[in-house]
């Protein structure tokens, strides 16, 4: 055990131990926020009266966000993933998250807006802007409620004011 007494030797092995224990910690921390990320699309899918939840064989209703004209299929080797693509693509948003409705969810990432505090987070599967009145402490990971305030420009995101802790 002459080994460990040279300082040198413990000292890299505290390290690289250090740095084995980070990586392990952001390879789990990425395995839970794709968990709590992928929650939202799949609550989303089992909602009542949510045409995912449905019969698939069954056609769903147009709005403003079909694609008649579809060129390239985006998941050509997955038709079930494909379907599920453009089933999200045919939903309203505003029947999927209607304005001034408060929802819990998980902060997923800082959009990196310097100008002001502003995070992403994910609610049956749409992308939602939290950029009204998020104080300077909240972070990523965080557990918020949030208010639905107004949709984007297409329609394919969504758009909210922090409410509480």
């Amino acid at each position: 055990m002459v080994f460990w007494y040279h300082p040198l030797v413990a000292i890299i092995t505290i390290v690289v131990s250090l740095i084995l224990l980070y990586i392990v910690y952001r390879i789990l921390r990425a395995i839970i926020l794709g968990i709590i990320g992928g929650l939202g699309s799949l609550w989303g899918s089992i909602v009542p009266g949510d045409a995912s939840s449905s019969d698939r064989s069954k056609p769903t209703t147009s709005s403003p966000l079909s694609k008649t004209d579809r060129e390239e299929p985006k998941y050509p080797d997955d038709p079930d993933a494909q379907q599920a693509h453009e089933e999200a693509q045919d939903r309203s948003l505003a029947d999927t998250l209607p304005k001034g409705r408060e929802y819990d969810t998980v902060v997923l990432e800082n959009t990196g807006n310097s100008q002001r505090n502003e995070f992403r987070v994910n609610l049956y599967g749409v992308n939602v802007f939290v950029d009204e009145n998020v104080p300077d402490s909240v972070t990523e990971g965080d557990t918020i409620r949030i208010q639905i305030t107004h949709y984007s420009g297409k329609m394919n995101a969504a758009h909210a004011r922090f409410v509480s802790f």
